[in-house]
């Protein structure tokens, strides 16, 4: 089973929690580790995703989800 990273800077620390959050009420957390998350002087954090390869597809459709979640919480 392949591994694979995503990094990305794009995240703001309140659309990271609500990701978070919503990893666990959906129970997706088994989907993804977050394996890093780093800050910076930006408003946006570094944060490092892990999670094998064959499911990319479904956490992206969970992450894509998430900005909905956090557009109706705002």
């Amino acid at each position: 089973m392949d591994k694979i990273y995503i990094r990305s800077k794009h995240f703001t620390y309140d659309e990271l929690q609500t990701v978070i959050k919503q990893l666990k009420e959906l129970n997706y957390e088994w989907i993804t580790n977050i394996d890093y998350i780093g800050s910076s002087d930006s408003e946006e954090i570094d944060v490092t995703f892990s999670l094998l390869k064959e499911d990319l597809g479904e956490f992206l459709s969970v992450v894509f989800s998430c900005g909905y979640f956090y557009a109706f919480e705002k």
